[in-house]
């Protein structure tokens, strides 16, 4: 029994005495200088019970201390370096939120009606577009029929496909209440009888001055936003005076008039 607490005590010694020894003691921790020490009191009441001497059994308790500091020091290691793994629906929570402030940046704003008649001019840029939701630019040509005298569109082709210029505004980079402008000119608020004869609102004529038949109102909207886009807007005409030097002629003198016009009849539907 005495020689059981001599071995304890000098295994607590021989312990104190490596850890000071080995350079990197600092990072040996309180748990892995327990488990230490028992590995040692385990291995020299091992050896005690052997045929070894006493001597005998301190040397080989001092030759394979190190390799068991070295032992305990790397499982430490391995506990520190492991990483936990996060449960899968925080990450699909942190997917989705990611995904919803995306859609909320990307989401388009639009001005109101007062806002775009605050910014009309005679000079302003119509090669993009008009700015004003869906919603409000229907409101505004379903509403300037009203407003009109009886007998203008009569076919209510502005209410009608008011949607569809708003969407191919967007598309293709156009004013959509120029778009508008320009048929109410063109076609007298498309009550013009061959305007709805050849489904043409916008003017278009060939070669040899004539209106040109569409086959749909579509196509005649379709026709005019890439023209404008194409033929004008990509070649620096983006004001309403320099679209009317291409667009339609002067008058007897001289004079360009048409942008004017159409600009009148802009006003008159955001009105």
């Amino acid at each position: 029994m005495i020689r059981r607490t001599v071995l304890k005590k000098l295994a607590n010694i021989l312990v104190v005495v490596i850890l000071i020894s080995i350079s990197d003691c600092n990072y040996v921790s309180a748990n892995s200088a327990t488990a230490i020490v028992k590995t040692i009191e385990k291995k020299m009441m091992e050896s005690s019970r052997s045929t070894f001497t006493f001597t005998e059994t301190l040397v080989a308790t001092i030759f394979s201390l190190p390799a068991t500091v070295a032992l305990e020091t790397e499982k430490v290691e391995m506990q520190k370096t492991v990483v936990p793994k996060k449960p899968l629906n925080s990450t699909k929570k942190s997917v989705v939120a990611t995904e919803t402030k995306s859609t909320q940046k990307s989401k388009k704003e639009y001005i109101s009606i007062k806002e775009y008649k605050e910014k009309m001019n005679i000079n302003m840029d119509i090669s993009h577009p008009s700015g004003l939701s869906k919603k409000d630019f229907v409101k505004l040509a379903t509403k300037i029929v009203q407003k009109l005298p009886e007998g203008k569109d009569p076919k209510g082709i502005f209410k009608e496909y008011a949607s569809f210029i708003w969407k191919l505004g967007e598309k293709k980079a156009v004013d959509q209440v120029f778009l508008l402008g320009i048929a109410a000119k063109e076609s007298g608020w498309c009550e013009y009888y061959l305007a709805i004869e050849r489904n043409n609102f916008t003017g278009h004529l060939t070669k040899e001055g004539k209106l040109i038949s569409y086959k749909t109102v579509q196509d005649n909207w379709k026709a005019t936003a890439k023209n404008l886009r194409e033929n004008y807007f990509n070649k620096g005409r983006k004001d309403l005076l320099s679209v009317n030097e291409l667009y339609c002629e002067p008058d007897e003198n001289g004079e360009y008039t048409w942008y004017t016009e159409v600009y009148e009849c802009m006003k008159m539907i955001v009105s």
